[in-house]
């Protein structure tokens, strides 16, 4: 199979073929991937830093997990009045049941509850403070282990979840994490798609290759188609230059000159057996009408004699034809070294 031209063609075309869409295809899924947890990992910072924020905005003691003591009285005024009665503190619970995450931190969320964004704020010897929508199979005990900085910084956790830590306000430890679940699932829809397309494309321009290798190879079998309809009887086959591709026009002409040349041999060929078998013919003929004419009536010893010598002499005619026609045979079958000389025609 590998010695058809054809097929090595379809082959190279299929490989490169394949080659393409194999690279253009990972390009394209890891600008997917990359595209997606980079936009996870951005809103879960977002997140982190919303909850730093709305943290600040607390009483230290909430900051800390526990209740705000109540402010003592305001002073009386220099003219001995009472000032109006401060804003009510509110408690704990209404503070941390406004710490909450932004509207837009459970993109690519709906539908499974265990996909949401999740968070968990710690004091700084790890107690409590608030958590929201942790889905089960949360590895909190690899959370815990994990270390906290100033800035926000991304960890990926077992069970594929993906998290984002800083530490906030006294010391509070700030948590956001999203289960990577959903975003996995899209990634490896998005890859069988890209390969069922790739495959179809590859389908298809196989095909393809297939048709224009057949083109390519064309030309060289109508030559091949042609040369095998020449025989001895009829040279006259030709290719057409005009109705070949000009790369292979040049080999049409070098074989329409080789056609031409064995057309030109045979001619020569049979014009030299014709004129041979004249040559044979006229001395077989007088041997033959010598001896019909002496055994057609009783003849004497001299009439015996001068036909025999008459066929003697034909027969001698026809040795040396027959030597000189060896002769040619061994020189046109050997690579005879001619000597070539001037001679002067008036001596002979």
């Amino acid at each position: 199979m590998f010695k058809s031209l054809r097929w090595k063609l379809q082959f190279f075309y299929s490989a490169l073929l394949a080659t393409v869409i194999l690279c253009s295809g990972s390009i394209f899924y890891y600008q997917v991937w990359r595209s997606t947890f980079t936009e996870v990992d951005r809103r879960l910072e977002a997140s982190a830093l919303y909850l730093d924020v709305m943290l600040r905005s607390f009483p230290p003691p909430v900051q800390q997990g526990i209740e705000a003591t109540l402010m003592p009285p305001p002073p009386l005024r220099p003219d001995g009045t009472a000032p109006p009665p401060p804003r009510p503190r509110r408690s704990k619970e209404q503070l941390l049941d406004e710490l909450r995450l932004p509207q837009d931190s459970n993109f690519l969320s709906e539908g499974n509850p265990d996909d949401q964004t999740y968070f968990l704020v710690r004091t700084s010897k790890d107690m409590l403070i608030k958590k929201e929508f942790v889905p089960l199979g949360y590895p909190e005990a690899q959370s815990l282990a994990e270390k906290f900085n100033n800035q926000p910084t991304l960890v990926m956790l077992k069970n594929n979840f993906r998290e984002v830590r800083m530490i906030g306000p006294s010391g509070s430890k700030i948590i956001v994490g999203k289960s990577l679940r959903r975003e996995t699932i899209q990634l490896r829809n998005i890859a069988i798609q890209f390969i069922a397309i790739g495959l179809a494309f590859l389908v298809l321009g196989v095909g393809v290759s297939f048709a224009i290798a057949f083109r390519m190879v064309r030309p060289i079998t109508q030559m091949s188609a042609t040369a095998e309809l020449l025989s001895e009887k009829d040279l006259s086959k030709r290719l057409d230059p005009n109705q070949i591709d000009s790369e292979l026009a040049g080999l049409a002409e070098v074989l329409n000159r080789l056609f031409s040349r064995l057309d030109a041999s045979f001619s020569r060929q049979r014009q030299f057996t014709a004129d041979a078998s004249h040559e044979l013919r006229t001395p077989l003929t007088v041997i033959r009408s010598a001896s019909e004419l002496a055994l057609s009536q009783p003849r004497s010893p001299e009439e015996y004699q001068e036909t025999i010598e008459v066929s003697l002499k034909a027969a001698e005619r026809m040795t040396n034809l027959v030597n000189g026609l060896l002769a040619l045979a061994r020189l046109d079958s050997s690579n005879a070294d001619f000597h070539l000389q001037q001679i002067n025609l008036s001596d002979l």
